[in-house]
């Protein structure tokens, strides 16, 4: 699970320890940045070097997980 236009701390800790409640853990947060969506907008690269870095630490978890998972199978 990714969570996707968290817009502060405090929202994501509320959401993470909500799912945590449940039993489930996110691989990853996108906080909620204006050069995303204008970016797509403009058909444009994307220039938000903090969305741009967390895309990057949730791709590198989700290849961690992988791993993980194909040394358990």
């Amino acid at each position: 699970m990714l969570l996707n236009k968290i817009r502060d701390k405090r929202t994501e800790d509320f959401v993470c320890k909500k799912l945590k409640d449940r039993g489930l853990r996110p691989i990853g947060v996108i906080h909620e940045e204006s050069s995303v969506a204008l970016s797509w907008l403009e058909e444009k690269p994307l220039e938000g070097p903090k969305a741009d870095g967390e895309m990057v630490k949730t791709i590198q978890q989700m290849e961690q997980d992988v791993r993980e998972q194909q040394e358990v199978s």
